[in-house]
């Protein structure tokens, strides 16, 4: 048998070299995971700093991170729950007006109105005919026009766990949690042929005021029946139950955690597209849109403080481990891909500060940019019971998404946290430039 990989200290700091190693390699991942409403309050961090409730979810290093408390200690989180909305704000009411008003209908009328009144009708039938097809194609640019490029992006996401954790022993939890992304994006693609008609339709007019009434005997090009133009909303939802086992090593001067958390997730996605003459958000998650498959995959993590600066606490998480392709009903490819992160953190007598950094690009879902964040928080508890809490975080891979105004580069987040006893409430909001989003969870210390 093999001496050095049966030690403790040998397994523990291989374990950290495959977490560097990984760091290496540029891959785009998936979306973010679950974080609680402490770490949405801190600018979306956390994997460096204590926190038993949430650890599983964060890093299953922190499962074993010694504590000024150090007695063993059982963590309930009930539901913790996060919602985010950005989105054009019209853009499902103009998509309804469109519809309601079928102007689609009444422009592909008005044209083969005035195709069918050249033979037989009198020229100021014929000028009546054109300006109406006038009319209702420029009703239909303003209307098209509007939603061109319009986005909208909701996220939700919900977790529950039940650890233990604390003293000289090993941390291990259970847990389950749902990721929900879904982005939409309607299209204007009929500009062409909508101007043509207006552009050839005024030529006839005025070459008519010029007494050249040829154009009125021309027949105008007939758009189709439907329009091409069109909204799709594409998304996914990965569900996930898992346990996390978390390991605390002392290693000369520094102690180390190790943990890792196996889990199977659930994937659906959703891809629906339709033109605007058809288009219904409701519609999205019909069978025909959804595709579905179960996976396996892991969460690793690490973590450290070194007894020279006892305070300050080193970590690294690798999620998703496993990359996974998934085929969506329409035809696109979304990507699981493991997804690196470094931070730091630092713990007061009253206070937390810390900070994260994306080591890998998460390629945006749907219609969005990419991402990369780079995000700080921090705590400050004025009582025992009540903390408080601000942060931000900034995407450094900010441009790129179709729909421009759910590409969002700097969110701000702030919230409260208060802790009678054993209960722990915890509030969260955060905004961004056309983003809001709150997150609200209760849990269990005992």
């Amino acid at each position: 048998m093999n001496n050095a990989a049966s030690n403790p200290k040998f397994f523990a700091i291989n374990a950290l070299a495959v977490c560097l190693a990984a760091t290496a390699v540029n891959v785009s991942a998936a979306p973010r995971g679950f974080s609680d409403a402490r770490s949405a309050a801190m600018g979306r961090t956390g994997i460096a700093i204590e926190n038993p409730l949430a650890a599983p979810f964060l890093n299953p290093a922190l499962l074993a991170m010694p504590s000024a408390r150090d007695k063993r200690r059982t963590a309930l989180l009930l539901p913790s729950l996060r919602v985010s909305a950005a989105m054009d704000e019209d853009l499902v009411d103009n998509i309804d007006d469109f519809q309601d008003n079928d102007r689609w209908d009444e422009f592909v009328n008005a044209v083969d109105a005035f195709n069918g009144s050249n033979s037989g009708a009198t020229e100021a039938e014929a000028r009546d005919a054109l300006a109406n097809a006038i009319e209702k194609a420029r009703a239909v640019d303003a209307s098209l026009g509007e939603i061109d490029r319009e986005a909208l992006q909701v996220r939700l996401g919900l977790g529950t766990a039940l650890s233990r954790t604390g003293g000289d022993k090993p941390g291990y939890a259970v847990f389950a949690g749902t990721n929900v992304e879904l982005n939409g994006i309607s299209r204007y693609n009929d500009s062409g042929t909508v101007n043509a008609v207006i552009d050839a339709a005024q030529a006839a007019l005025d070459a008519a005021d010029a007494n050249d009434t040829s154009g009125l005997d021309a027949d105008l090009e007939r758009p189709t029946d439907d329009p091409r133009s069109n909204a799709s909303i594409l998304g996914i939802a990965i569900a996930e139950v898992g346990i996390a086992y978390g390991h605390n090593f002392r290693l000369n001067t520094m102690n180390l955690q190790v943990g890792a958390a196996p889990k199977l997730q659930h994937v659906r996605t959703f891809d629906y597209t339709a033109n605007a003459n058809s288009f219904d958000e409701n519609d999205f998650d019909a069978g025909e849109s959804e595709e579905q498959k179960t996976v396996f995959n892991m969460d690793l993590g690490a973590s450290a403080q070194l007894d020279s600066l006892e305070a300050m606490s080193f970590a690294l998480v690798i999620k998703n481990i496993v990359p996974y392709d998934f085929e969506t009903a329409g035809g696109n490819t979304m990507e699981l891909n493991p997804q690196v992160q470094a931070g730091l953190g630092y713990t007061g007598e009253n206070y937390v500060v810390t900070a994260e950094l994306d080591l890998t690009r998460s390629e945006g879902v749907g219609f969005e940019g990419d991402r990369q964040l780079l995000a700080i928080g921090g705590e400050y508890s004025p009582l025992d019971w009540l903390h408080l809490r601000g942060g931000f975080s900034k995407n450094l891979r900010h441009g790129g998404a179709e729909g421009g105004d759910i590409d969002q580069d700097t969110l701000l987040s702030a919230g409260l946290g208060f802790s009678p006893g054993g209960t722990r409430i915890d509030l969260a909001a955060f905004v961004g430039e056309s983003s809001t989003g709150a997150a609200f969870q209760l849990g269990y210390l005992f």
